[in-house]
């Protein structure tokens, strides 16, 4: 299980980093003078010792992201799942679309729904991946 788990970690911290260099109508870039850009490099140094606790075996940053994933998970789900799935207002689906319009999409474009472009789909089917393989290191 721990290589599943170096592997899901390098991952997710590879993804993850592709925020800080940005990918036209892919993902965008951070901009470090946004009043934001402090809890991106929170969660990218995050993952980084998640990563490299993971490989040196520190077993230490398991209970630690055990606590961590899941609310991130929550907070992900909140901001890019929920209203795909209850539906969403006319302001809310205009800032989403604002946000992430231009972006490639996997899942079909809705009128009453925010959809997740792909950056955040494939992002968040590895946090899941990652949140999976945490729990079953503390077994």
């Amino acid at each position: 299980m721990a290589v599943v788990t170096d592997v899901l970690s390098g991952l997710l911290m590879l993804w993850f980093s592709l925020l800080f260099i940005g990918i036209n109508r892919f993902c965008g870039r951070i901009k470090w003078k946004d009043r934001d850009a402090w809890q991106y490099i929170l969660l990218e140094c995050m993952l980084i010792l998640y990563f490299i606790g993971s490989l040196k075996r520190w077993y230490f940053v398991i209970p630690m992201m055990a606590f961590l994933f899941p609310v991130w998970d929550f907070l992900q789900f909140r901001a890019h799942w929920l209203s795909w799935i209850t539906g969403a207002s006319d302001e809310r689906l205009r800032r989403y679309d604002n946000a992430f319009g231009d972006n490639v999409y996997l899942l079909p474009k809705s009128d009453r729904r925010t959809v997740p472009d792909a950056y955040h789909t494939v992002q968040h089917v590895l946090m899941a991946l990652n949140t999976i393989a945490v729990f079953a290191m503390l077994r």
